[in-house]
Formats: C-alpha cells, sequence, structure tokens
C-alpha cells in the first residue's frame, strides 16, 4: 500500500474564478496520482511476475524538467548507477541478471515516491496548443531553417487545432533526420528545442509537498 505522506491536494491552485463567481473545482490529483501507482503496479507484476514493494510512501510531485536528476539521485541513493540524458530522462547501466529485480524496485519506489505532477498527464487546454503553435510558427521552424533544414508552411491556426494529437498533427520536427546520430539529435535538441519551456505551458509549478 502507497502511504501518502501528506495532501497530494496542491492548495495554491484550489479554485479560479468562474461564472458567476463561483470556484471551479481542481482536478483530484490524490486520486489521478493513485490511478498512476496502480498503472506502475500492474506493470511492475507483469514485468517482474510478483507484486512491488508495499511499503513506498510519497514524498512529493516534481516537475517534468526535475524527473532526471530527481531520480537518478534516487536510484543512485539505492546502489545503482544511473546517468542523466541530455533530454532530462534518465539512462540506467547494464546490471546482472541477478540485480535486475532489485533495479526494478529501486525505479518503482523512486516513480511512487517522486512522481511527475499529475497536470502533465491532463489533456492540453485551447491555451496551451495554441502556446505550442506560437512556439512552432515563431520560433521553432525559423530555428530549424537557421540549421539547414528545409522552410515549412505551417498549417492554419484552426486546422493545428482540429488536429492536435491525432496523427494528422503538424509536427516541425518530422524533417529533422538524424535521430541515427546520437550526436546530431542532441546537438539539434538543444540548438532548437521541441518544444517551449514548461513554464509557457504550464505556468508556474507548485510542487511541494503535492
Amino acid at each position: 500500500m502507497v502511504m501518502l505522506a501528506a495532501s497530494c491536494t496542491d492548495a495554491s491552485d484550489a479554485t479560479e474564478p468562474g461564472g458567476a463567481d463561483e470556484p471551479v473545482s481542481e482536478p483530484d490529483w490524490e486520486a489521478l496520482y493513485l490511478a498512476e501507482v496502480e498503472r506502475l503496479s500492474r506493470d511492475f507484476e507483469e514485468r517482474n511476475g510478483q507484486p512491488p514493494p508495499d511499503d513506498v510512501t510519497f514524498v512529493r510531485f516534481i516537475d517534468a524538467w526535475e524527473f532526471g536528476e530527481v531520480h537518478a539521485e534516487c536510484v543512485r541513493g539505492r546502489g545503482f548507477d544511473v546517468e542523466v540524458t541530455f533530454d532530462g530522462g534518465v539512462s540506467y547501466g547494464t546490471v546482472p541478471r541477478d540485480q535486475e529485480l532489485a533495479l526494478h524496485e529501486a525505479i518503482y519506489r523512486c516513480q511512487v515516491a517522486y512522481p511527475v505532477h499529475p497536470r502533465y498527464r491532463l489533456p492540453w487546454t485551447e491555451q496551451m496548443i495554441r502556446v505550442l503553435y506560437e512556439y512552432y510558427v515563431d520560433e521553432l521552424v525559423p530555428c530549424l531553417v537557421d540549421q539547414g533544414y528545409p522552410a515549412q508552411e505551417p498549417p492554419s491556426w484552426e486546422t493545428f487545432l482540429a488536429s492536435h494529437g491525432t496523427e494528422r498533427e503538424w509536427n516541425p520536427y518530422a524533417v529533422v533526420v538524424d535521430r541515427d546520430d546520437p550526436q546530431e539529435w542532441r546537438a539539434i535538441n538543444e540548438t532548437c528545442p521541441q518544444a517551449p519551456p514548461d513554464a509557457a505551458l504550464y505556468g508556474s509549478a507548485h510542487t511541494d509537498g503535492g
């Protein structure tokens, strides 16, 4: 059973102005967190043939950009070598077969103790999609052209909005063909990030304590 050290509800975002002066309730962060824990538990059991540890304690939500550093530090604290990748992910070194279960348990513990805030899994709002579209048009496409990639004619805002989240969604990175060369892939991602900063999409973070 996952033990919650504190309420997962973010009181600073509890309400926002609504029609007729009525507050608008925010999502139930704790319920979303527990649903994610259930998913992680199922994945762990399917992969390892046994249930995950049941004595894990929630510590705090983290922002997406924190994931690499926080999880690397957490897993290292359990005795495994972990590297933070350039894009904020983590890379685990090769471990002996008899240590695989222990590594999977360490990863599970860290995912449950330091989960990425559920706000990052909510459906995008039209405002967020607009921020992404303007970033693509005003910054990403010109940046890719400066790096020698072909110019692109962006779709209209209406078309982009209608196709967001579908196979038809326009993504300027479709012209980038250096995926097979890790150094080239890293270089273009660092020069022309694929997305705007999290703060532009999600606003100020409030992850401490939930």
